[in-house]
């Protein structure tokens, strides 16, 4: 299952993320159709993935939140924000239970939760998320095959200055600075992919916000700005808990 769980976390991480935002927006706008069809995809997708890995609770919940948005989109009534707090609780139970099974524990059960989507019973405060930590990034395919074209260029030049150690000085100089610039593009190039736009972090916060905002009974405006800036990923992991820090 290892081969196959690395992908399937990455799809899942990708698809909980986007439910996310998804929800925090529709807060905004309850009855946008188009935002409650992004969430039921995403569900959709992983009620899926959840079933063909044989973690049959969580596709069931993945279930019970189709079930849950199908209502308002049927019937087009607006998302209640009780609603939005239960889906984002069962994202957020999704999520630990990715951490959980990654741990090699069992998979946890999922009926109560999913009792309560059904029942909508509101759910306790004091529910405030962690900043996620950034564990994988998305290469672009160009980018592999930039990457692939330099090692093979590498491999390249290794042989042929192989073959010219026994001849002139200049030429093994000269295979000496080419092979330097391939590895100074090479590295260059490594360090560009871990750059990500610090939306990564900062997004984050529009759900601690949130739920700070509904845990002090205070309206919170987060306004953030910047967000496409790019930064290397271990300055990310660096900033994110000083900046939620109480």
């Amino acid at each position: 299952m290892d081969s196959y769980f690395e992908v399937f976390e990455i799809e899942m991480r990708e698809n909980l993320g986007r439910m996310e935002d998804s929800l925090l927006s529709l807060e905004k706008n309850p009855m946008d159709v188009k935002g409650i069809n992004e969430i039921h995809r995403s569900a959709h997708t992983i009620k899926g993935m959840t079933a063909a890995m044989g973690f049959n609770n969580l596709s069931a919940l993945a279930h019970a939140i189709e079930d849950k948005l199908s209502i308002y989109s049927k019937e087009k009534r607006a998302v209640e924000g009780d609603v939005i707090d239960l889906l984002l609780d069962s994202v957020s139970f999704i999520e630990k239970t990715m951490d959980r099974i990654k741990e090699k524990k069992e998979e946890p059960e999922t009926g109560e939760m999913i009792q309560n989507l059904r029942d909508g019973i509101k759910r306790e405060k004091g529910r405030v998320p962690e900043v996620k930590r950034i564990e994988y990034v998305t290469v672009r395919v160009e980018i592999l095959d930039l990457l692939l074209n330099l090692v093979g260029e590498m491999v390249v030049s290794k042989n042929r200055l192989k073959e010219i150690t026994k001849e002139s000085a200049k030429e093994v100089k000269e295979c000496m600075s080419d092979l330097e610039k391939l590895v100074s593009f090479l590295q260059n190039n490594v360090l560009k992919m871990r750059l990500l736009p610090i939306k990564h972090v900062f997004g984050q916060f529009s759900r601690i916000v949130r739920e700070l905002s509904s845990e002090e009974n205070k309206r919170i405006d987060l306004i953030i700005e910047g967000e496409e800036t790019e930064m290397d990923r271990s300055m990310m992991d660096g900033i994110s808990e000083p900046l939620v820090h109480k």
